[in-house]
């Protein structure tokens, strides 16, 4: 037969499980700071290069699809560069694993840049008028 514990006994048992937690948030503190500040340093500046390069470098390039492959890459090369210097941060080996990733972003990039063009895309883009069972109006969005 299961016995009840006291209220006393509960809040005792809490403070016994929930010191460690508290104790170890602490000591991890300034690496957990110091990661989420990589994380949204990394976000910002992807959001900063992406503005950037849709108002000054896309308007005057014919070739879009090099560029936007090349910044793809760049975009991917930050998130690994970034996702390698928050576990560095946290204390695990990366040397060896950092070689790989980035040859595998550096290839992954080749590879997209060859493959788009023989990708299918959908037929209708926002802005095309269609007649679509006898009704006709522009597209909207795409879901």
């Amino acid at each position: 037969m299961a016995s009840q514990s006291s209220p006393e006994q509960l809040i005792e048992d809490i403070t016994d499980y929930s010191f460690p937690i508290l104790e170890i948030l602490t000591d991890y503190s300034a690496t957990i700071i110091s990661v989420l500040y990589l994380l949204f340093g990394s976000i910002l500046l992807i959001y900063v290069v992406h503005r950037l390069a849709r108002k000054i470098v896309y308007p005057h390039i014919q070739n879009k699809r090099i560029i936007s492959t090349i910044l793809g890459t760049l975009y991917v090369l930050v998130l690994v560069i970034m996702s390698l210097m928050m576990l560095e941060k946290i204390g695990l080996p990366v040397r060896g694993i950092a070689r790989i990733s980035l040859i595998a972003v550096l290839i992954g990039g080749v590879i997209a840049f060859f493959l788009v063009p023989f990708l299918p895309r959908l037929p209708l883009k926002i802005g095309h008028m269609v007649e679509i069972g006898g009704i006709c109006g522009n597209v909207i969005s795409i879901t």
